[in-house]
Order: C-alpha cells, then sequence, then structure tokens
C-alpha cells in the first residue's frame, strides 16, 4: 500500500476543513465543557482503582498513577484541543507525545476501567472518547475533508469501498492507526484517522503491532510499503490451462530487506488475511493479464493516433481507459483493486509498449 505525503496543501486543507470545521461546530463547547468536567472529577478524586482482570473476573488494583496525574493528563488534552494542534498532529510528533503520556497514565492502564473513590466509572478510554464526541466527528465532519482528498478506498487491503452505514446513514468507516483504546487523546487527531472497509477495521481491531500507516511526514520520497505480486509459476500455469483459479497473487514488502516493512506486512497477513481474500478477485487479476497480452504497442499506437484521443488526450487517461481503474500510483486510494492493477500491469510489462 502507498502512503500520503503531508504538503502544504493537505495542512491547510486539515486546517481550514477540519480543525476550523470541528471547533465551529454545534458540538464543539460541549467537547470544552466534558473534557472540563472529567477534568475536574479527576482532580477532586481521592483514590482511582483500576481493573487489571475482566469484567466478568474483575482485580480491582491501586492505580499506579495519581488522580493529579489523570487530570493533567486530560488537562493537556483540552488544551491540545483548545489550540486546535492536537487536532492536526502529524505522526512524527503524536508518536513523541504517546512517550510523554505514558508518563502520566500509561496506555494499558487507560484502557482498563476504573473506580474513582469507590464508585465504579468504565475506563479513562471510553470516557474521553464519548467526550470529544468521536462518533461526531465521524459522522459530520470526516465525509466532508475525506471527499476533497478523494479517499474512498481502505487504505489496508486497497479491495473495498470505506462507506459504511447505520440506519441507512452512509459514513466512512475509521479505524485509528494507533488504537483509541490505548491512545484515546489521538481519537479525533486528523492524521491518525484512517479510512478502512469494515473487514479491515473489524480484524485489526485494537491491534497495536507495527500497522501500514496512511500519512507521511518525513518528506520521503519512496511512499510505497506494501505492493501486491503475480506469482510467475501460478502465470505459467494459467497460460497453459486457461483457468484463472491457477493465478496466484501475493502481497510483498516494496523494499524487501526493509525489516520494518517486512513486519509490516507479516502483521497484516497474519490479522487481515488479504492474499486470502484477493483470491477472489482472480478474475480481475485474470484480466490484467488479458490486458498485458492484447494491448502490444501497435494497438496503443492505434488509440494514440485515433479520434479517441481527443476526448482522451494524456498519456495518463489513455493508461487509465486500458487499465480500467486509475494508472497513477498516486491515486490509488480513490478506487478499489487498483494497487493490484497498476502493480501487475507493471510486471507485466504493460506500459513498456
Amino acid at each position: 500500500m502507498r502512503k500520503i505525503s503531508i504538503t502544504p496543501e493537505i495542512e491547510q486543507l486539515v486546517k481550514t476543513e477540519y480543525v476550523d470545521a470541528i471547533h465551529n461546530s454545534a458540538f464543539h463547547h460541549d467537547i470544552v465543557d466534558e473534557l472540563t468536567m472529567l477534568k475536574n472529577e479527576l482532580r477532586r478524586a481521592r483514590s482511582i482503582n483500576v481493573n487489571t482482570g475482566s469484567s466478568r473476573n474483575p482485580i480491582w488494583n491501586v492505580s499506579p498513577s495519581t488522580p493529579q496525574q489523570y487530570a493533567d493528563y486530560v488537562d493537556e488534552i483540552l488544551t491540545g484541543y483548545n489550540d486546535g494542534s492536537l487536532l492536526k498532529w502529524q505522526p512524527t510528533i503524536f508518536c513523541r507525545d504517546i512517550t510523554h503520556k505514558d508518563t502520566l497514565v500509561s496506555h494499558q492502564i487507560a484502557n482498563c476501567a476504573m473506580m474513582i473513590d469507590g464508585v465504579n466509572k468504565g475506563s479513562l478510554s471510553n470516557r474521553l472518547i464519548d467526550a470529544m464526541h468521536y462518533k461526531n466527528v465521524r459522522d459530520q465532519i470526516v465525509p466532508l475533508i475525506y471527499r476533497k482528498l478523494e479517499l474512498k478506498a481502505c487504505v489496508y487491503c486497497n479491495a473495498n469501498y470505506t462507506i459504511s452505514d447505520s440506519d441507512g446513514e452512509g459514513y466512512y468507516d475509521l479505524d485509528h492507526w494507533k488504537p483509541k483504546s490505548y491512545y484515546p487523546f489521538l481519537c479525533i487527531s486528523f492524521f491518525n484517522l484512517q479510512p478502512s472497509c469494515p473487514s479491515c477495521n473489524r480484524r485489526k481491531s485494537a491491534s497495536d503491532t507495527p500497522f501500514f500507516g496512511l500519512w507521511d511526514d518525513t518528506g520521503s520520497r519512496d511512499l510505497d510499503v506494501l505492493k501486491f505480486k503475480l506469482d510467475e509459476r501460478s502465470l505459467v500455469n494459467y497460460l497453459v490451462f486457461l483457468e484463472k483459479e491457477n493465478l496466484k497473487v501475493g502481497v510483498v514488502a516494496a523494499v524487501p530487506w526493509d525489516e520494518a516493512q517486512v513486519a509490516i506486512r507479516d502483521n497484516t497477513d497474519q490479522r487481515l488475511h488479504i492474499e486470502t481474500r484477493y483470491a477472489e478477485h482472480n478474475d480481475f487479476t485474470e484480466e490484467i493479464v488479458w490486458k498485458s497480452k492484447i494491448y502490444n504497442a501497435s494497438m496503443i499506437k492505434s488509440l494514440r493516433d485515433s479520434g479517441f484521443s481527443a476526448l482522451i488526450p494524456k498519456q495518463t487517461d489513455l493508461e487509465r481507459f486500458i487499465l480500467g481503474t486509475y494508472a497513477d500510483p498516486n491515486e490509488i486510494h480513490k478506487r478499489p483493486l487498483t494497487r493490484l492493477a497498476i502493480d501487475l500491469a507493471k510486471q507485466l510489462g504493460l506500459w513498456k509498449k
């Protein structure tokens, strides 16, 4: 899969269409009020115990963090929300803040039910997610900016659209790169949100293992992390027997010797089973093989020279027509199966003709 570089244009869009939109929303004052009330409640607390067991078999222990540390944790969130910085933190910054927040309340404890002065108040994570109106942000604010960014395909599998519905109302299904159950202060941080299909979102769940992160703030020129590769032996078998079931596509690290990418590839395979799911798309793979054989140099030239070129003058649009989806790697998030199509077209030499 491919990262998106955070450009100045994207930064400005996030400022105006996300941060300002939330601050101007009908629920903005509710967020401020609810975070303030939670902070004050924690500051007044005499004792906090946390359940390190389960809901059925609770084990209540004195929290390693003091009530003051809990209050300071929430106060920092409130400050970051009010000045907008928390909403637009980029990955490098919020990963650094995770380490700092853990010195106040560890991410494992944040996800435990807490008892304040003997009364079970639920987990700090759930209370913060509710106080920050995550669902309102997801349903009312995120769709507006995602449409402008044209983020429509799941960032993990690129096989499905990300739109879900609840009682007939459509919304973008969102995964949190850093799980909101462990890091609730990032629940509405824009660059921690990732459009995903319901299947990948459910399978990834609250995993905190290395996973594909959509947004790049390092300035890297190489944004590819995972790619698809058609097994060469399976292609030979297909060309002999012409049975699409013979075609086998695998997910590989874009840079095979990059240990971080290999770890992401392995975790993705173990939790999301993308290769197994892509076996159901071998008809699409078959069509890319057909195109690699049919669209020879003379046929592509005839398309360029025909009156058709007046309708589609750009080379990239011609490639899009032939491929049946976007041919620019930067556009894989616009439509499902685009990553597969681009990778196989390149592997099979379709654009060398």
